[in-house]
């Protein structure tokens, strides 16, 4: 057999034109970008959550909209959050990075940003000026201004450009800051009505008490939606065209269904076992 590049990859996110059989779920996370909802996306590691997202920030960047991706598990501490929101917004904005970055100015000036344009000019960093010091409720507050700040922006652009921010693994978040987090974000983002908000986390249990329990502040604050795994019929034909496509032979009868009853459908584990076929 002879291939370039192992097409199964596992321990990374999926690129968007492998994701299989997430139809309904691209469906959902999409609705609450274009119509400003609030979307809890509830999944288990390796369920593909993330790629779903990315994938859906992509179809709709394509299609005009501002789609903000920030990863609460991977951003340690809100300074490091909100520049990650401020700098996608500043990217996102206009396709001139300048005018981007100008208008993100004007509307997060509470920050103190300081922006960084990379060498090729092609992506934003930033660095936010005010202390937050230790003290947890004042970071939730500077996150909530922040957010507040998104939403008057969004006010700003015309009905055809939605503006949406996905947090993802955003149970790491409540469980670093507790409730009086959750306190803080939703007496925000209940009033907001020009963005879309999907709060994503792999903390199942940790998600459905947030979501369900009435004592909770997020309680019916958003619609709820768990990540299932994979249809087997939709790996099938995918995983058969990868084969085919690969020259792969194998004395087997039929690895596809054998990887899929090992996997038990999760798409991690069902890329990791082809990917290891294929060494």
């Amino acid at each position: 057999m002879e291939y370039n590049q192992n097409p199964f990859r596992y321990g990374a996110d999926f690129d968007p034109d492998n994701i299989v059989g997430r139809k309904d779920e691209m469906a959902r996370v999409v609705h609450a970008i274009r119509d400003g909802q609030r979307l809890f996306l509830i999944g288990p590691r390796g369920f593909g959550k993330t790629s779903l997202l990315l994938a859906a920030q992509a179809n709709q960047s394509q299609k005009g909209a501002i789609v903000l991706y920030v990863n609460a598990e991977t951003s340690p501490d809100i300074a490091k959050l909100v520049g990650e929101i401020v700098a996608g917004t500043a990217a996102q904005i206009y396709e001139g990075a300048e005018d981007g970055i100008q208008k993100a100015g004007r509307f997060f000036s509470h920050l103190e940003p300081t922006f960084r344009l990379s060498a090729d000019q092609q992506a934003i960093s930033v660095s936010i000026g005010i202390d937050l010091l230790a003290d947890k409720y004042r970071q939730m507050e500077v996150l909530a201004d922040t957010l507040d700040s998104l939403n008057r922006l969004a006010q700003s652009l015309p009905e055809s450009q939605p503006l949406a921010l996905i947090i993802d693994e955003f149970s790491a978040l409540v469980a670093r800051f507790g409730v009086t987090a959750e306190a803080q974000i939703r007496a925000v983002v209940q009033r907001h009505r020009n963005v879309g908000y999907i709060f994503a986390g792999s903390g199942v249990g940790l998600m459905t008490d947030m979501t369900t329990k009435y004592s909770r502040p997020f309680y019916q604050s958003g619609d709820n939606f768990y990540l299932r795994p994979v249809p087997s019929a939709d790996f099938v034909m995918w995983l058969s065209m990868q084969f085919k496509y690969e020259r792969y032979a194998t004395e087997e009868s039929d690895p596809v269904h054998r990887i899929l009853s090992l996997a038990e459908d999760v798409p991690y584990n069902v890329q990791m076992l082809a990917h290891n076929l294929l060494e």
